[in-house]
């Protein structure tokens, strides 16, 4: 089952009321080990947008929720 970026959203969301970016996701994402796509507009090989520290751990804990980490 694949899990939409608006999934883990509404869950970080719901947890912490604060609103996401996919560009957070997609770093966590690396930070996890999970697969990844280059984005469409997306210039060199440095993120522009790095997670914030604080968003790191709720989006793991979206992750861990949906068991796409253990």
């Amino acid at each position: 089952m694949m899990i939409a970026n608006a999934d883990i959203r509404g869950r970080v969301k719901e947890k912490t009321g604060r609103i996401v970016k996919d560009s957070w996701i997609a770093h966590v994402r690396e930070l996890a080990g999970l697969p990844t796509r280059k984005s469409w507009n997306r210039v060199g090989t440095d993120r522009q947008c790095p997670c914030p520290a604080e968003m790191i751990e709720p989006i793991m804990q979206a992750f861990r929720f949906f068991r796409m980490i253990d």
